[in-house]
């Protein structure tokens, strides 16, 4: 399994604790800012990369990606089409609320395409990450609903 950190520009404190969370669930992942993710991760399943043909990563592959939610999340476009590109190549897209974060809204592309959103906490981290539980919690670690996934119809 291959786990990225995604991060808005602003947010290297909260990537440093994350990664530290992430090692004490047992789960090593790289981190990279929206912008400089290889284009090897971002890569749609049919396209390929530079000119060696890279394969880009597909769900099969087990790519994770742990976006940390704050305020400014929300606010930041190369996140989104991050986000937006990850889960276009299967990849799971985990949010992760930054410890102590006050109760604020899901950034639209979590909400479009995350397979769930967590409390600080390494146990449900680890849940997450690892596939085993899709759980959509506030940022105190209360269950909340799990919001509508639109689904496009296969002709």
């Amino acid at each position: 399994m291959r786990v990225i950190i995604v991060r808005s520009s602003s947010q290297d404190p909260e990537r440093s604790a994350l990664e530290q969370l992430l090692d004490e669930a047992g789960i090593g992942c790289e981190a990279f800012p929206a912008n400089e993710i290889p284009a090897n991760v971002l890569a749609a399943p049919d396209e390929t990369v530079g000119e060696d043909e890279t394969e880009a990563p597909t769900a099969s592959d087990n790519l994770v990606l742990v976006v940390v939610l704050s305020e400014a999340v929300d606010s930041d476009d190369e996140l989104g089409k991050a986000v937006m590109r990850c889960a276009g190549s299967g990849a799971r897209v985990v949010g992760v609320w930054l410890a102590g974060a006050r109760e604020t809204t899901t950034p639209k592309c979590i909400e479009d395409y995350g397979f769930a959103v967590v409390h600080w906490n390494t146990a449900d981290v680890r849940r997450a990450v690892i596939g085993q539980e899709a759980e959509w919690q506030n940022p105190q670690g209360a269950r909340r609903p799990t919001p509508y996934l639109k689904r496009n119809v296969c002709k």
